[in-house]
């Protein structure tokens, strides 16, 4: 009896060789694409809470600033507190109003942007309401009015903002013309 040579059945050296190549490139594309995707989403993620950081403040001025019929800002030594920006008026009501921003430490050098509300008693003496934290991750820097400040000058409030989260950074200036007193 003779034995008949049988076709190989398999794969050989060369051809396991150029799989396994071809494997890991697919895999290596798979592992780079899911890095990528996840290091978009933290730097957009950081940006949004940046932003939203800069909107917060700039609402939250602009809605007093609006309002205001004595404008104080950090670099005035008349203001009747020490503050970044103090904003006073009287409602139709009759009742006194002021507000008095303050930027207080937090963590990483950065700033709180705080909103300190104030009422005023039968004698005129201001008395606490509230504090709320308006805005948080704000840049500062004293003396440079680039990063974050607030210019009180011809009747136009103009707040500049700087806010950080991560690597990301947001900037915007609010100009803002508080209402006419007549």
């Amino acid at each position: 009896m003779s034995e008949k040579p049988s076709r190989q059945k398999g794969l050989t050296l060369v051809e396991l060789l150029i799989a396994m190549i071809v494997g890991a490139m697919i895999a290596g594309a798979v592992v780079a694409s899911m890095f990528q995707l996840f290091t978009v989403s933290d730097r957009n993620s950081d940006y949004a809470a940046a932003f939203t950081q800069v909107q917060n403040a700039g609402y939250w001025v602009s809605h007093d600033a609006v309002q205001a019929q004595e404008v104080w800002d950090e670099d005035d030594p008349g203001a009747p507190v020490v503050g970044f920006l103090i904003l006073e008026w009287v409602d139709w009501g009759g009742d006194a109003h002021r507000i008095v921003y303050t930027l207080e430490d937090a963590s990483g050098g950065l700033k709180e942007l705080k909103r300190t509300t104030y009422s005023f008693d039968e004698n005129g003496d201001p008395q606490l309401e509230e504090t709320i934290v308006v805005a948080q991750y704000i840049q500062y820097i004293d003396n440079d009015p680039t990063i974050t400040s607030s210019i009180w000058g011809e009747g136009v409030l103009t707040l500049k903002i700087t806010a950080q989260v991560g690597d990301q950074t947001v900037k915007r200036t609010y100009k803002v013309e508080p209402r006419p007193l007549s």
